[in-house]
């Protein structure tokens, strides 16, 4: 593996972050660059280079953009912030930027992933299970309990469980471009799942068990379940992946259900690393074409906890 200068943009996130700590101890990166629009975040004190950079969407992001790459001699870029993956995305720079890799998910990965209605129509055509979902605006007879969440964006921000008439009523005219869902029962059966596939077809999956923390993963557990290992490797051939995303799902009477695939690391993928399951680094070699030996070790019953970290400088 030939030596990398490596930027990583939000890393004021916690996804940027974990990234971050993964890449400290990889002997192939000689140089780490973390840049965010803010600087009052634990994210400066892991990076021995940190720039400030404007929001992706004015016109000086790109003009400080080329300068770091120039400034630090990248050869491999590594977008976190979801605004930031959709803008490289959405500009082309789906694999190349100006001839310096992206490490992103293949097109259809991201297409699916970014649009929920778009999630939706894949899984209905691959005759995989998915919740009901509607745009709220065309809702008339809502069946509630239900999940009211935006149309795009990944994670668990802006998303509400209705209960109520009135509660339908109010969201509905507050956001009536959001999507209406179906509430997925039981709420202790949800799972977040990592899916790895590379450029020859190699597939990996984790699977965590899960309770939110605010809306993130704040405790899990890896558990092994044939019939979502089966759906995970399924969604990775249908999708053509190539590269790491994130699939969240519920595991209910009728089976697993899938309500997201989120197309960018996951906030776990720190936690996933520690355990063996080191997709960060397989999406980096193969990027480059490296052979990556990827082990299947045993997961199951590995328990994982969310903590904070302080330093007073």
């Amino acid at each position: 593996m030939k030596s990398l200068n490596v930027l990583i943009t939000g890393c004021g996130g916690d996804i940027g972050q974990s990234i971050a700590k993964i890449l400290s101890e990889c002997a192939f990166v000689k140089t780490m660059v973390g840049t965010d629009m803010g600087k009052d975040h634990f994210g400066i004190l892991l990076f021995e280079n940190f720039e400030l950079l404007p929001a992706c969407n004015t016109p000086d992001y790109y003009v400080q953009f080329d300068q770091l790459l120039s400034k630090y001699d990248i050869n491999l870029i590594i977008p976190t912030s979801e605004p930031e993956i959709k803008e490289f995305f959405y500009r082309g720079y789906k694999e190349l930027y100006k001839g310096i890799p992206v490490l992103i998910a293949s097109e259809q990965a991201l297409e699916t992933g970014f649009d929920k209605l778009e999630t939706v129509a894949f899984l209905k055509k691959n005759k995989l299970d998915f919740p009901a979902t509607s745009i709220v605006s065309e809702v008339i007879n809502c069946k509630l309990p239900a999940i009211l969440k935006s149309r795009g964006g990944s994670g668990s921000k802006k998303i509400f469980k209705i209960e109520t008439e009135a509660d339908f009523d109010y969201y509905k005219q507050k956001y009536p471009d959001f999507i209406m869902q179906e509430y997925l029962e039981p709420d202790d059966e949800e799972y977040t799942c990592g899916l790895f596939r590379s450029r020859l077809g190699q597939i990996q999956t984790i699977v965590f068990k899960r309770r939110l923390i605010g809306d993130s993963t704040g405790y899990g557990e890896t558990v092994k379940d044939n019939l979502i290992e089966k759906l995970l490797v399924e969604i990775a051939e249908k999708i053509n992946l190539r590269g790491s995303i994130n699939v969240q799902l519920r595991n209910t009477a009728r089976g697993p259900v899938v309500f997201e695939i989120n197309p960018r690391f996951s906030s776990t993928v720190l936690f996933r690393h520690m355990l063996g399951y080191e997709d960060l680094v397989w999406s980096i070699k193969d990027r480059f074409e490296e052979d990556i030996q990827i082990e299947t070790p045993n997961f199951s019953g590995k328990k994982i906890y969310r903590g904070y970290d302080m330093r007073v400088l």
